[in-house]
């Protein structure tokens, strides 16, 4: 079985990364929850947390670009 490893390790990278921010998201809707933050700071808020994390995945695929991963067989 032939698999993609530069996409697969991709894929894990931004799965991961996504995972990273959407905890980050669900804090905000707790500090929304709990009147810390209200609804314009909120928006503002979650467009910067998609912004960063998006600009994180791209910059990681970026570099991955330049790699050529393959497996070992023993």
């Amino acid at each position: 079985m032939d698999i993609d490893l530069n996409n697969f390790i991709k894929g894990v990278i931004n799965r991961d990364v996504k995972k990273l921010y959407l905890g980050f998201l669900y804090m905000l809707e707790d500090l929304q929850g709990n009147n810390k933050i209200d609804g314009e700071e909120f928006q503002r808020l979650r467009k910067r947390v998609l912004d960063y994390g998006n600009n994180c995945t791209r910059n990681i695929e970026e570099q991955l670009d330049s790699f050529d991963f393959k497996l070992n067989k023993k």
